[in-house]
């Protein structure tokens, strides 16, 4: 609410300009301590309001900005769309700077096709799934994209998933990529002497040391990532394929879970869905994730981790009473 807020009041200065206090009080419905505390904001984002004393308004001062851009009124609504509604904490790096650019970028903007672009925005809305803590790492993300730009060793301490454990490492940053929920760094791990994929969430301390490395010309994200089914490659392709209850057919295939994915339906209106992945860990969970209206064909190997993975679950729920229930007896 405050980024709106912050919005608005540059569009009142520097669209209208000369506002007293009070009057901006009214427009943002706020008390005239926010609105100062916000006036001071603004400044230290490095959009000065000039004060005129003669007649008591603040009005921005318009050498901060950018000629007004000539754009067409959908060129607009694109770009008010990723200022406005994509631009997000745990997306964005560097968002407050982000946030700061976009508010600069709309004020430059004709304020009536702002106005009516805003219209148009109102009922829109972009909710995001589940996703990492990006602000947490900001300072992280930071020195690794100097360390990939630059291409400087970062040392790093590290809240291993996979080895159970804390390690150190020296990284070779090739890419930071995010991928299905989170932002990751990929590259030569001086530790496992091989390319790793390391969640920028679990660095502990990131370390940007003056010693350069040997950047690796014929690195290739899609090629690293191969036909994964995320981001987790497997050593083994294998050729999937599923059937679809007609419950959940039409769900599936309108979606693009996978580069290599084919659909079509069967005559008593089940879907076969069929996939070329390098893996199966996570296929496995995704199929789980629909139940019995979802039946593996093929490979057999597929079939028979996720029948391990139901007789699992249908075994954790064998027991009369949850341990919750026996701990509260």
């Amino acid at each position: 609410m405050r980024a709106i807020r912050l919005v608005r009041l540059i569009r009142l200065l520097h669209g209208q300009g000369h506002r007293p206090v009070d009057t901006l009080c009214q427009e943002l419905d706020v008390s005239r301590r926010t609105v100062f505390r916000d006036l001071k904001t603004l400044e230290e984002a490095g959009l000065p309001c000039r004060f005129d004393r003669a007649d008591q308004t603040y009005v921005l001062d318009r050498k901060s900005f950018l000629p007004p851009l000539q754009l067409e009124t959908d060129e607009a609504l694109a770009l008010l769309t990723l200022i406005r509604k994509a631009i997000h904490p745990q997306i964005t790096p560097g968002y407050e700077a982000a946030l700061t650019a976009a508010m600069k970028i709309e004020s430059t903007l004709p304020r009536d096709l702002v106005k009516h672009c805003g219209r148009l925005l109102e009922g829109m809305n972009m909710r995001y799934w589940h996703l990492s803590d990006l602000q947490s790492a900001d300072q992280s993300l930071a020195k690794l994209q100097t360390a990939s730009a630059e291409h400087r060793i970062v040392d790093i301490q590290y809240d291993s998933y996979y080895e159970q454990c804390g390690i150190q490492t020296r990284l070779h940053v090739y890419s930071l990529t995010f991928v299905h929920r989170g932002w990751y760094a990929i590259g030569y791990s001086e530790t496992h002497a091989e390319v790793r994929t390391f969640k920028i969430e679990r660095m502990v301390a990131v370390h940007l040391l003056d010693e350069s490395f040997e950047p690796k010309e014929d690195f290739d994200i899609d090629e690293y990532f191969g036909n994964a089914w995320q981001m987790i490659r497997g050593e083994q392709a294998y050729q999937v394929v599923v059937h679809f209850s007609r419950k959940v057919a039409d769900n599936v295939e309108e979606v693009v879970w996978h580069k290599t994915q084919s659909t079509r339906y069967l005559e008593d209106g089940r879907l076969e869905f069929e996939v070329n992945v390098d893996g199966l860990n996570e296929i496995s969970w995704w199929i789980l994730g629909y139940g019995k209206e979802a039946v593996v064909q093929q490979p057999q190997r597929l079939r028979e981790l996720i029948a391990s993975h139901a007789k699992a679950a249908l075994a954790a729920y064998s027991d009369d009473v949850p341990d919750m229930d026996r701990k509260n007896a």
